[in-house]
């Protein structure tokens, strides 16, 4: 199925943004209601034609991963049942904040704002696997986290090939890349294990 109303979808969010962060008497906590989440922007079939993501929406996008990846993990590393997923929750948050420095190198190559906080929708994921019973919450941990690195990946490996004349923006992309197929793949055999 094609989708393509992203461009209507992700400007309105934007403009929300930018619009909360011109107002200098806004507080965090609406800077924090504001700041919508990329990665829960809905892509809409059209008949004719699709619009694919630009660089600087793939950028934001893989920052909006990477923001998910870390408070998820930081929640599985104090939460998980299983010593091996703390453990690999820890190792996750340290690898999510070396991609995060290079993420945002990758902004500044790309003109990309960043936002302060993370979205709504990252919010209700996080708060939905916190409040899972502590017999489900290895599992379903494990699961978003998989599923959310295989769409990044998927969504570095465009930039790859939109950046492919830029030699240190696909530099760093390959490396943030590096990083998360590296976490993916012992989540995916450690969520194999708990199976």
């Amino acid at each position: 199925m094609k989708k393509t109303i992203f461009v209507y979808i992700f400007s309105f969010f934007l403009l929300i943004f930018i619009i909360s962060a011109c107002d200098s008497s806004s507080t965090n906590e609406t800077s924090d209601q504001t700041a919508e989440s990329a990665s829960d922007t809905v892509l809409v079939e059209s008949a004719d034609e699709e619009m694919a993501a630009s660089g600087v929406d793939l950028v934001l996008l893989a920052f909006m991963n990477n923001r998910l990846q870390y408070y998820m993990s930081d929640l599985a590393a104090k939460k998980a049942s299983a010593e091996e997923v703390r453990e690999l929750a820890q190792s996750i948050n340290n690898v999510e904040e070396d991609a995060r420095v290079k993420l945002e190198e990758l902004a500044q190559a790309t003109e990309t704002d960043l936002p302060e906080a993370i979205g709504a929708g990252q919010k209700m994921k996080i708060d939905s696997i916190d409040a899972l019973p502590q017999e489900q919450f290895d599992q379903a941990y494990l699961t978003e986290v998989v599923e959310e690195y295989k769409e990044n990946v998927e969504r570095l490996n465009e930039l790859i090939i939109e950046e492919e004349d830029n030699p240190i923006v696909a530099g760093l992309v390959a490396d943030i890349k590096d990083y998360h197929e590296e976490q993916m793949e012992k989540a995916v055999s450690l969520l194999e294990e708990l199976s």
